[in-house]
């Protein structure tokens, strides 16, 4: 008895479907793995730059208050500074004042006096000078 030639053909047309089934099945199953591969690297990947992007903030708030503290140890130099200076405009209008009433008291004019329009004039630059020093406020920073 001859097997029957469409059964053998069935047969093996079956046999084709499963191992073509398999081959796809296969095909999947090495995208998925190297998927995981490319996913387990792209998380490793990501967690090292969530790491320097922490390490970048830290850096960049160091820097920032060494700057503050760079910047308060100045200005306190200069507010000591400025102290020193404080009252010199007091000091110089008191001068004056002594000089004008010797003046008045001699009946001479108190500019005969040697160098008193001159420490006049430098009474009006110092005085406003202390003043500029004195109210100075930075500007041109902006913080984000």
């Amino acid at each position: 008895m001859k097997p029957d030639v469409q059964k053998i053909l069935t047969q093996l047309s079956k046999k084709q479907v499963e191992l073509a089934a398999e081959k796809v099945e296969l095909a999947i199953t090495d995208d998925i793995f190297k998927m995981v591969e490319k996913a387990e690297e792209a998380v490793k990947k990501l967690r090292q730059l969530e790491t320097d992007q922490e390490n970048l903030d830290k850096d960049f708030k160091s820097k920032i208050n060494k700057v503050v503290i760079d910047t308060d140890k100045k200005a306190e130099k200069i507010n000591d500074a400025l102290k020193k200076v404080a009252n010199i405009d007091t000091r110089i209008a008191d001068v004056l004042a002594k000089a004008e009433r010797a003046a008045r008291d001699l009946g001479v004019a108190p500019s005969a006096i040697k160098d008193f329009a001159k420490l006049d004039k430098l009474y009006t630059k110092v005085d406003s000078a202390y003043k500029d020093a004195n109210g100075y406020i930075y500007t041109g920073v902006q913080f984000v």
